[in-house]
C-alpha cells in the first residue's frame, strides 16, 4: 500500500519552529542529553511528506538565545493567513522562579543565554510561559497552531486565566458585580493545541534516547503507531492526546496536558495509511470524532458479522462500507474490532 501524502481537508502552508536546548549554565540545572537531538529529529520528522511542512525553523544549543528565539516565534506567528498551520516544538528545561516583586511564580523555558537572576529583575526580557500562552493565542491570524513543550513545569501554561470562556466569564462578572481588573481578550478564531509533557509542578523525563513525550510524538508522527492515527489516517491533536494518555500511563509516567481552544478548525499533523477502509472520512470534516479504545465487555457480536465484513474488505480493498444504525446499538465497537483484525490479516 502506498502513502498517503495529501489531505482532503483544505489547509494554507504549514510553518514550524523547532529548538532544543541540553545546557542553560546558569539556570543551576544539570544538562539533557537528548533535548537537542530531539529538536534534529523532530525537523526531519515534520520535513517529511507524511508532514508535509512547506517551512521547518531549527534552533539547537548556542543558536537558541533568547534574542534569536524572541524573534522567531514572532516571525512564525505573524504575517500569517488564516488557514495556516503553525507548530512550536521546544526541548530543554522548564525552570520555575518565585518573582521577585512579589508577584506569583512563573515558569520559563531556559535558552542558552537563560539567566535565573535575570528572570527575577526582569522577566519581561525572558521568554516566560505565560507570555508565549498570550502570544499564540493572539499574536496570529492562523487558526490552527500547535504548540509542543517537552520540558519540566509545562503545565503551567495553562494556569493563566487568558483562554476565552474565562475571559467571557470574567467579563460577565465584571458587567453585573461591578469587579475591576478584569484581563480583556479578544476570542480565538480556530484552534489553539498546547501539548505539554507534565503538570505545573511536575518535572519531565527522559527515556530511550529521547524525551518521554517526545519519543512517542515521533513515532505517532512517523506512522509507527497505529493508535495514534484516526480511522482516515490522520494524525490529529485529539488522536494523539489519546495515544499519548495510554502509551504514558502504561510505562508510568506523568501524563500529558494538552490545553488550548478549539472551535473545529480541523487540523492534520501528518497522513498516514489508514488503519482499516472501514470508515471513510468525510470529504471536509470539521470535527474528529474516532477514538480507538478496547472494545467494552457488554459489547457482544451477532454470530459471523465480522467475519463476513472482514471477507468483504479482503475482497475489495480500500472499498468503503459504512456502518449505520440507531444509537447504541454497538458500530463503534464493531468497527474497532473489524478494523484490528483486518489489519492483523493485510500485515
Amino acid at each position: 500500500m502506498t502513502e498517503q501524502t495529501t489531505s482532503p481537508v483544505t489547509q494554507g502552508k504549514r510553518y514550524a519552529l523547532v529548538i532544543g536546548v541540553n545546557n542553560a549554565p546558569t539556570s543551576d540545572k544539570s544538562p539533557l542529553k537528548w533535548a537537542e537531538q530531539d529538536a534534529k529529529d523532530m525537523t526531519r520528522t515534520l520535513g517529511q511528506p507524511y508532514c508535509n511542512f512547506d517551512s521547518v525553523i531549527e534552533f539547537i544549543g548556542d543558536n537558541a538565545n533568547i534574542s534569536n528565539v524572541a524573534i522567531a516565534i514572532d516571525d512564525l506567528l505573524n504575517d500569517k493567513d488564516a488557514e495556516d498551520l503553525l507548530l512550536l516544538y521546544f526541548a530543554g528545561h522548564g525552570i520555575q522562579i518565585e518573582q521577585a516583586n512579589g508577584d506569583a511564580r512563573e515558569v520559563f523555558l531556559a535558552m542558552s543565554g537563560f539567566s535565573r537572576a535575570r528572570a527575577q529583575r526582569d522577566p519581561e526580557r525572558q521568554i516566560s510561559l505565560s507570555w508565549l500562552q498570550r502570544m499564540c493565542y493572539y499574536q496570529t491570524n492562523a487558526r490552527r497552531v500547535v504548540v509542543i513543550l517537552d520540558c519540566c513545569y509545562s503545565g503551567f501554561i495553562g494556569t493563566n486565566p487568558v483562554e476565552p470562556n474565562i475571559v467571557q466569564l470574567y467579563q460577565t462578572l465584571e458587567k453585573y458585580f461591578n469587579i475591576e481588573n478584569v484581563p480583556s481578550r479578544p476570542v480565538v478564531e480556530g484552534s489553539r493545541h498546547i501539548f505539554a509533557a507534565v503538570g505545573p509542578d511536575e518535572e519531565a523525563r527522559e527515556r530511550n534516547g529521547h524525551g518521554v513525550m517526545t519519543g512517542l510524538i515521533l513515532d505517532a508522527l512517523q506512522g509507527k503507531e497505529l493508535r495514534a492515527r484516526d480511522i482516515a489516517g490522520y494524525v490529529t491533536p485529539t488522536q494523539l492526546l489519546a495515544f499519548l494518555e495510554e502509551r504514558m500511563r502504561q510505562i508510568g509516567v506523568p501524563h500529558p496536558r494538552r490545553l488550548g481552544v478549539d472551535t473545529s478548525a480541523f487540523c492534520i499533523l501528518a497522513t498516514h495509511e489508514p488503519p482499516s477502509s472501514v470508515l471513510v472520512a468525510k470529504e471536509h470534516p470539521s470535527r474528529e470524532y474516532f477514538v480507538p479504545r478496547t472494545p467494552s465487555t457488554v459489547f457482544q457480536k451477532r454470530p459471523n458479522e465480522i467475519e463476513q465484513l472482514l471477507d468483504q474488505l479482503v475482497a475489495t480493498p480500500r472499498q468503503p462500507i459504512g456502518l449505520v444504525g440507531m444509537p447504541g446499538i454497538g458500530k463503534s465497537q464493531l468497527a474497532v474490532q473489524l478494523a484490528e483484525q483486518y489489519h492483523a490479516q493485510i500485515h
